[in-house]
């Protein structure tokens, strides 16, 4: 092919583009500076439509207070599998939620069932979200931290056999999010020892706190984790005051309150006998955990009935 001819056919082609270009819509802007590909969203030419849910269904009365129950009422949600450790604030909850009607619904409630549901779900993953931030780690943090602070007791009698039962809840702890097991303890607690255990001293302080001299027996039920990353569970931590006709000391009794649907409970069972007085538990003195074996030996080679 000649020069010319090829010179000829690629202005033929340039000419073509160049009406094509000429003749193509245009899309207007106000030409102020923008972070967004040089022009505001607002002034294009071209808009999308607003994202709406499928507000179908029955009606609902009050929209909000149903898509709250929803998000409430998620277990995936609570800490320690359990509701009450779940952040309900609605300084906390009600930005989440307006930020899910902007994004999927112009700003405003829904009116309907179906509608209510689509709203829920989208609350119920931007909530596992926030609670995941620092913010909402530390909110968890005071509402375990409260809970413990205010148990709940109730007392017993079996005669003249009386025991108390303090609900204190989970362990207070720090929290903080691991990829495989989400919110989970951090290994300094400051309530647990570094082999997981609730500390000793704090569990002698306890005994001093609800042993006002008639209980024979204060269980006490916790919930924590027994290794870095483990789901919660609870125990029941026994405290069983001295029997007058029996050579045995007062013992502490630590196990799985559900024993028979938990794997390797017989691991997870232990009794500490208390040598020394309670207030040298509580000064950190000694440690229920550590056997003094020379008393120990004594007291199993003693004649008497068991403590109960």
């Amino acid at each position: 092919m000649k020069k010319t001819t090829l010179y000829a056919i690629l202005g033929f082609v340039g000419l073509f583009i160049i009406q094509i270009l000429r003749n193509s819509p245009e899309t207007q802007t106000n030409n102020t500076d923008s972070p967004m590909y040089g022009f505001k969203a607002d002034t294009a030419a071209y808009v999308f439509p607003l994202r709406m849910v499928s507000d179908n269904g029955t009606p609902v009365e009050y929209p909000l207070k149903a898509i709250k129950e929803w998000l409430y009422a998620y277990k995936y949600l609570w800490f320690a599998n359990q509701a009450e450790y779940m952040i309900k604030d609605d300084d906390f909850v009600d930005p989440i939620i307006e930020e899910v009607l902007i994004s999927d619904n112009d700003g405003k409630l829904p009116k309907n069932s179906g509608g209510v549901e689509e709203i829920a779900r989208q609350v119920m993953y931007r909530y596992s979200t926030k609670i995941k931030e620092q913010q909402g780690l530390e909110r968890l943090e005071k509402l375990i931290q409260k809970r413990y602070d205010n148990p709940i007791v109730s007392t017993d009698r079996y005669g003249d056999y009386y025991t108390k039962i303090v609900d204190l809840g989970a362990l207070p702890t720090r929290l903080q999010v691991s990829v495989r097991h989400g919110i989970i303890r951090t290994k300094n607690t400051g309530v647990m020892d570094d082999n997981n255990r609730w500390l000793s001293k704090e569990i002698v302080r306890q005994i001093l706190k609800y042993n006002d001299g008639y209980p024979n027996k204060i269980t006490f039920r916790v919930w924590y984790s027994t290794y870095f990353g483990d789901l919660e569970k609870s125990f029941l931590v026994t405290y069983m005051a001295k029997n007058p006709d029996s050579p045995f000391p007062p013992l502490i009794h630590v196990r799985p309150e559900n024993y028979y649907a938990t794997a390797s409970a017989a691991s997870l069972t232990e009794t500490f006998y208390l040598f020394h007085d309670l207030e040298d538990y509580a000064n950190n003195k000694y440690s229920i955990y550590e056997v003094d074996d020379y008393k120990y030996s004594q007291m199993r080679s003693s004649k008497g009935g068991l403590n109960q």
